[in-house]
């Protein structure tokens, strides 16, 4: 998996190096970038050593989708922050839970 070659994994290192970033919703598949203010604010809510590797959270993207969003970052393209194996036990779990 290649991830951010200069580190920005923490929110400190994604805006040092203004990192773009986005989520995209596994069920109704919309898709939002974050601005610079959006990861300042997400940074001040969180702490700044957050990590979005590997983090997922409940859609509000789409009014009534109960699907996850997940991080990605853009380098050429967007690529996921998360790993294969992470992935893996997502959808399992989705699987097993019968969850959106």
């Amino acid at each position: 998996m290649n991830f951010p070659r200069d580190g920005s994994k923490t929110l400190r290192q994604i805006m040092a190096v203004g990192r773009n970033i986005q989520v995209e919703c596994d069920t109704c598949r919309a898709i939002h970038r974050f601005t610079p203010e959006e990861i300042r604010a997400l940074a001040d809510k969180v702490g700044e050593e957050y990590s979005l590797l590997n983090r997922r959270c409940r859609c509000r993207l789409t009014p009534g989708c109960t699907g996850w969003n997940r991080f990605f970052y853009h380098s050429g393209v967007y690529r996921p922050l998360f790993t294969p194996e992470q992935a893996l036990r997502w959808s399992m779990e989705k699987r097993l839970t019968g969850d959106s």
